[in-house]
């Protein structure tokens, strides 16, 4: 989620801005009722500025993004660190009910866990990224993180070991929630989706060259395949005094797309759309991609 927008007045900006809701929204286009849906909301704000702190490698007090350096792997260490920390309170829990219950919850966990480890089936999860408005300065961060994940990996002859994907070993049951560490992280992504991200100063898109050839050249190494979904509205993309947003956007798909035809690499692939084309320009429009957004 991006900047904070409070008291609007307009009840459809309100209800896209609960985290249910978008939650909500997500789970039904996965159109998986099992899908782990977690929606993260900036760590800190400056007034009604969001600032990933801990996300990404050097910001404005603001919150804007200075760089989006991948050393340290800020951005994919934090969410692997939050995610195990939500599953830790759960399993807590989980444990308080237990002791209410008289056990029998502890003796279907340890069921479950040996099922998980009998079945050949269960492997690493896979993860949807999505973007909004702000939010979509830790996806760039991500990007920088995954392409330079994928050169290290190809520096050191290491193809499809990020994580465990060349071993027979069955994942921990906690590994098909989510990866255990940050290299894990980076080789469970398979979609990245943009929607209608922007900032106030340049950065709103990924523009480094070598970060972007760096994707398009390492899908479908460690990860099965690679797409990177653009969505917009003429909010972001037709804004006459923040024209830098549409052309990092342009620049970026434009390089991605040509790179992966100069590699003939059909593990990666990208998808652009505007909605609401014909519509004027609004805070709502921004809000409503979250719900007119199509998947691939």
């Amino acid at each position: 989620m991006g900047d904070s927008v409070r008291d609007s007045g307009n009840p459809v900006i309100e209800r896209l801005s609960k985290l249910e809701t978008v939650s909500s929204i997500i789970l039904c286009k996965l159109g998986d009722p099992f899908a782990n849906v977690w929606v993260v909301e900036a760590p800190r704000f400056s007034g009604p500025f969001a600032c990933y702190e801990g996300f990404l490698s050097s910001m404005s007090p603001c919150g804007d993004p200075l760089s989006y350096d991948p050393l340290k792997y800020p951005a994919s260490t934090a969410i692997t660190t939050m995610l195990h920390g939500c599953l830790a309170q759960i399993r807590l829990m989980c444990a308080e009910m237990n002791r209410e219950d008289g056990g029998q919850q502890v003796d279907k966990k340890n069921e479950n866990q040996q099922e998980l480890r009998k079945d050949p089936q269960v492997s690493l999860p896979q993860t949807l990224l999505f973007g909004f408005s702000k939010g979509g300065v830790v996806l760039n961060q991500l990007l920088s993180e995954l392409s330079f994940a994928f050169r290290s990996m190809q520096n050191h002859g290491r193809e499809r070991t990020m994580e465990r994907h060349e071993s027979n070993q069955s994942p921990r049951p906690q590994e098909v929630i989510c990866p255990a560490t940050s290299e894990g992280f980076l080789s469970s992504i398979v979609e990245v989706h943009f929607l209608d991200v922007g900032l106030n100063c340049r950065g709103a898109y990924q523009t480094n060259v070598d970060v972007l050839e760096g994707v398009v050249a390492g899908a479908g190494t460690a990860n099965e395949y690679l797409r990177l979904g653009f969505h917009g509205t003429p909010r972001q993309w037709s804004d006459p005094y923040r024209h830098w947003i549409a052309d990092e956007k342009d620049f970026c798909i434009s390089f991605l797309r040509k790179k992966a035809d100069e590699k003939g690499n059909a593990k990666f692939r990208t998808t652009e759309k505007l909605y609401f084309e014909h519509t004027r320009p609004s805070l709502q429009m921004h809000f409503e991609i979250l719900e007119s957004f199509e998947m691939f």
